[in-house]
């Protein structure tokens, strides 16, 4: 399930990245002449961003990086899709925003490393937290988004939509291996349970007679009697006590 998910994770990346570049170049094409300077460059920026991912997840698909070289490269490549944030009217910037947040917190729970973790996830607050800003400001004081086209909205619409599915299938399947853990755990308790109670009650048994014989001893010792000045006496006291403390 679990490889299975991020396969099929790295695949739908590399396509969607494929077939958004595909569309981006085709946009770009068609409304150049209209775009002013911080349109071009933020589309220019979306565009290698887009290409930087899709060869990440391409080879990480291949096995040709390693799970923490990939979420390290990929997390920076959210860098490039910043600025499309601001050119784009809402709510396409922050669809865009929450697909990708998505989908490398899916794919980011696979790091071993705990210090790459620790400052990845450090990262991670800061772009987004940088994305969310761009979304928010750009939905106030962005008088002129880019208009997407029918096709183009289509995309980022199911982008977002497939990565939140992702995400939403890992925290099932998360949520259904909690279950089964607490069933698991709840069997393991019954199982302690009657051990406990059965050591209990077999510790009462023997510990009772074997009292029930250090007393008598005790007394002997008292009375002084025959048996209590014998050679054996002080041995089997002291057999008695071990016995005793075993149990």
């Amino acid at each position: 399930m679990k490889i299975s998910s991020l396969n099929s994770s790295y695949a739908a990346k590399s396509f969607l990245g494929i077939a958004g570049l595909v569309l981006l170049i085709n946009l770009i094409d068609k409304i150049w002449v209209d775009l002013n300077d911080v349109q071009i460059y933020s589309l220019a920026s979306c565009a290698v961003g887009t290409l930087i991912g899709c060869f990440n997840n391409l080879f990480r698909l291949t096995g040709r990086t390693s799970i923490d070289i990939y979420y390290r490269n990929e997390l920076r490549t959210h860098v490039f899709f910043i600025p499309a944030c601001w050119i784009l009217a809402s709510p396409f910037s922050f669809i865009l925003a929450f697909g990708l947040l998505s989908i490398i917190i899916f794919e980011s729970r696979n790091v071993q490393d705990s210090k790459i973790q620790q400052r990845l996830n450090w990262e991670l607050i800061g772009i987004y937290s940088v994305f969310i800003l761009v979304c928010s400001v750009s939905s106030l004081y962005n008088d002129d988004p880019i208009h997407l086209g029918t096709v183009m909205s289509i995309y980022i619409l199911s982008t977002g939509a497939i990565m939140m599915f992702f995400l939403l299938r890992h925290l099932v399947f998360l949520n259904s291996q909690m279950t089964s853990l607490t069933v698991a755990n709840k069997a393991l308790d019954l199982e302690k349970s009657w051990y406990s109670d059965l050591f209990s009650l077999v510790s009462h048994n023997i510990r009772t007679p074997l009292t029930t014989m250090y007393a008598t001893l005790e007394v002997e010792k008292i009375k002084n009697t025959a048996l209590a000045t014998s050679p054996g006496y002080e041995k089997l006291e002291q057999e008695l006590n071990k016995v005793l403390s075993i149990v």
